[in-house]
């Protein structure tokens, strides 16, 4: 049985990075109530472990990136 993922495309899990509400907040400039609203109108994604909220970096850069009109073209490479 294979130790590593095999999916294409597939990151490796140390450099997966995980970010929390007061990352999230400070780097899009918003409220607590803000990003509430956000996680319950699907606006962001999340997961919930043991009551804390967790946010993909590569997912929420993806997003400002997208934000500002435009996506490097190896962002994918970067992140």
């Amino acid at each position: 049985m294979p130790t590593q993922p095999t999916k294409t495309g597939s990151k490796d899990l140390e450099k997966v990075r995980l970010l929390k509400d007061e990352n999230i907040k400070k780097l899009f400039g918003i409220s607590q109530s803000c990003l509430y609203n956000w996680r319950k109108k699907k606006k962001i994604p999340y997961i919930k472990v043991g009551g804390i909220n967790y946010y993909l970096e590569d997912v929420i850069l993806k997003m400002l990136y997208l934000r500002g009109g435009r996506l490097p073209k190896d962002f994918d490479d970067e992140v």
